[in-house]
C-alpha cells in the first residue's frame, strides 16, 4: 500500500484518494565530529592526621562538528501537489568542565560503638557551553537544486537569496552549576553490622540561552537554587558464609528543563510538522524509594534477593499534539504532566545446583506504572490529557552447564513479558514479547572452538497484526587461536537461516511505532583478532 501510495507513475490515485496527504522524503548529508577530554584525580593525606584524605579532581572535554544536509521533500494533499528541496548547515561548537575538591574526615567509631564514621565536606564547580547554527535554504525551482553539497557549501555567499529566516536560527548556552555537598557515612560492627550514607547537595545553577530565529531576539536568563538529598541504609548479620541483611534507598532528584523549550518559538521547517515552545514549563522532581531483602552465601557465590521499589514524578515534560485533519499538520508543544508514577517488585536467585558446574539465575520483575501524556483531539484544536495504566511482568531464566574444558558447554536463557495496557482513549492490550535463546560451545582438537546460537524472537497480542512476528536466528562460528592464544581467526555466518527482518516493532505507554531499517541481514565474515598486550616481567 505504502509503495502505491508514493508511486511515482500515476498509480497511486486509488489509494490517494483516502489519504488527507502524503509526503516522502529524500535526504542526503555529509558531516564531521570531533570530541576529545581528558579527567585526573589526585589525593593525599594531610600531616599530622591517621586518616583523613584531601581529594581533588577535574575533568574537561572540548568538541566541535559540521554538518550539511539537503532534504527533498514531495508533499501531496487534496489541493495540489509540493516539491521542496532545501539545503542546511549546522556548525556547532562545545566544551565543558569540572573542579572538585573533597576533605574526608576520619572517625573511629561513634558514641564509644566500635565502627568507623567519615564526614565528607566538598565542594564542585561545572561549566559546560555550546554554541550552534542553522542557515536554511529554500532552493525549490532555482540554479542550486541539482548541485552537490559540497558546492553549495563553497557556494553559501550567493545562497543569501534563498535564505528562510523564520527556520534559521543562531543559539549559544551556557550552564554553571556549583554548590557544597556535606556527606556523612558511617558503619556500626556489633553481632549486626550497620552501614549509612546520608548525602546533602546544596546547588546553585546559572542559565544563559541567547537565541535568534527571524524576529526574536531573546537572552532568557535562569537562576535555581535547590537540594538533591539521599539516603542509604544497611544492615546485614553473617553467619559462617551466609549473609542475611537489608538495604533501604531514598534519592530526590530535580530536572530542569532545556531553556530552548521554555522559548515561545516555531519551527515549520518539516512539511506536516511544527515544533514549538512553552514559556510556562516548570522544572521536573523525581522521589525514588526502594528496599532489599538478600541473602548471601561466599561460598558457592548462591544470591537470593527480594526488592520493591517505588518512584514519582513530578511535572515530568511531555510532548503534546496537535493534530490538524483537514491538512494533516501536527503542532508539537511540551508541557507539564502530573500523576506519573511506578512501583514494583523483584526476586534475583542465583545458586549452583549442587554442583560448581551448573548454575541456575532467574530474576522476575512485576511493575504496575500510571504513565500520563497527551493525545491528539479529532477536532484538531488541542491535545487530551491520557492516561495509561500499564502493567507488566517479566521473566528472566538461564541455565548455564559445563563439564570440563574439553566438553561441550550449554547455555540456556528465556525472556519473556507480558504487558497490559488500558486507556480511555483506545482498546486494552495484552501483549507478550518472548524471546529464548540456546548456546553450545564445542572445543575441538588443534586448539579450535565452535559455536552454535540459536535465538527465537515472538511478538503476539499487537493490535496489527503484522506487529505479531516470530523470528529464528540461526548463528555459528569456528574459531582458531595461533601463538598462544595471542592470535585468533574467526569464521563468523550470521542468521543462516535468513529471518531477520528489517523492520521492528515497539510499544510504548502511549503509542505503538514500526521503524523501518536496511541493515545487512544474513552474511558470512572472516575476522582475525591480534592481542598486543605485553605483561610486565616480575620483579625478584
Amino acid at each position: 500500500m505504502l509503495d502505491s501510495v508514493f508511486s511515482p507513475l500515476g498509480l497511486s490515485d486509488r489509494f490517494r484518494a483516502f489519504t488527507i496527504s502524503t509526503l516522502a522524503n529524500s535526504i542526503n548529508g555529509k558531516g564531521h565530529d570531533l570530541s576529545t577530554g581528558f579527567n585526573s584525580e589526585v589525593s593525599f593525606r594531610p600531616r599530622g592526621t591517621n586518616n583523613d584524605i584531601f581529594t581533588l579532581n577535574g575533568s574537561f572535554s572540548y568538541g566541535n562538528s559540521d554538518s550539511r544536509r539537503t532534504n527533498s521533500y514531495d508533499h501531496w494533499n487534496a489541493d495540489a501537489p509540493e516539491n521542496r528541496y532545501n539545503y542546511e548547515e549546522n556548525p556547532q561548537d562545545r566544551y565543558n568542565y569540572r573542579l572538585g575538591a573533597q576533605y574526608r574526615y576520619v572517625l573511629n567509631g561513634l558514641f564509644g560503638i566500635p565502627g568507623t564514621t567519615h564526614i565528607n565536606l566538598g565542594y564542585s564547580y561545572a561549566q559546560s557551553y555550546r554554541s550552534d547554527s542553522r542557515p536554511f535554504y529554500n532552493l525549490e525551482n532555482s540554479d542550486f537544486e541539482d548541485m552537490g553539497i559540497d558546492r553549495l557549501h563553497e557556494s553559501a555567499g550567493s545562497l543569501s537569496p534563498f535564505l528562510d529566516r523564520t527556520d534559521t536560527y543562531r543559539a549559544s548556552r551556557m550552564s554553571k552549576v556549583h554548590g557544597p555537598e556535606l556527606t556523612f557515612e558511617g558503619a556500626i560492627w556489633t553481632n549486626t553490622s550497620f552501614d549509612y550514607t546520608i548525602g546533602i547537595p546544596f546547588l546553585f545553577s546559572y542559565d544563559r540561552l541567547g537565541y535568534e530565529r527571524a524576529a526574536l531576539d531573546t537572552v532568557p536568563v535562569r537562576k535555581e537554587f535547590y537540594v538533591e538529598p539521599y539516603l542509604n541504609f544497611s544492615c546485614s548479620r553473617k553467619n559462617g558464609p551466609v549473609k542475611k541483611g537489608l538495604e533501604w534507598q531514598y534519592r530526590y532528584t530535580r530536572s530542569l528543563p532545556d531553556l530552548l523549550q521554555t522559548v515561545d518559538y516555531r519551527d515549520e521547517s518539516t512539511p506536516l510538522v511544527v515544533n514549538s515552545g512553552n514559556p510556562d514549563l516548570k522544572a521536573s522532581a523525581r522521589h525514588n524509594a526502594s528496599l532489599r531483602l538478600f541473602r548471601e552465601n561466599s561460598e558457592n557465590y548462591g544470591l537470593t534477593s527480594l526488592s520493591f521499589y517505588y518512584n514519582l514524578y513530578e511535572n515530568l515534560v511531555r510532548q503534546s499534539m496537535v493534530y490538524d485533519k483537514a491538512s494533516g499538520i501536527r503542532t508539537y508543544r511540551p508541557q507539564n504532566t502530573s500523576g506519573n508514577w511506578d512501583a514494583g517488585m523483584g526476586f534475583e536467585y542465583f545458586f549452583p545446583t549442587g554442583k560448581a558446574n551448573r548454575r541456575i539465575s532467574s530474576f522476575t520483575d512485576i511493575r504496575y506504572a500510571n504513565n500520563v501524556g497527551f493525545a491528539a483531539l479529532s477536532d484538531g484544536l488541542s491535545a487530551a490529557r491520557n492516561s495509561v495504566r500499564d502493567l507488566s511482568v517479566a521473566e528472566r531464566f538461564e541455565l548455564f552447564f559445563y563439564k570440563d574444558n574439553f566438553l561441550p558447554q550449554l547455555r540456556i536463557n528465556l525472556n519473556a513479558r507480558y504487558t497490559r495496557s488500558e486507556s480511555k482513549l483506545f482498546s486494552t492490550m495484552n501483549l507478550f514479547d518472548v524471546n529464548c535463546g540456546l548456546v553450545i560451545r564445542v572445543p575441538l582438537p588443534w586448539n579450535m572452538e565452535m559455536r552454535q546460537d540459536l535465538k527465537v524472537y515472538v511478538h503476539r497480542g499487537y493490535q496489527d497484526r503484522s506487529f505479531n512476528t516470530e523470528e529464528y536466528i540461526w548463528s555459528a562460528h569456528i574459531e582458531k587461536k595461533i601463538l598462544k592464544g595471542k592470535m585468533a581467526f574467526r569464521l563468523v555466518a550470521f542468521d543462516i537461516l535468513d529471518q531477520m527482518g528489517n523492520i521492528r516493532y515497539d510499544s510504548t505507554p502511549q503509542v505503538q511505532t514500526e521503524t523501518y531499517r536496511n541493515s545487512l541481514g544474513r552474511y558470512i565474515m572472516l575476522k582475525i583478532r591480534y592481542d598486543f598486550t605485553k605483561q610486565p616481567k616480575k620483579k625478584d
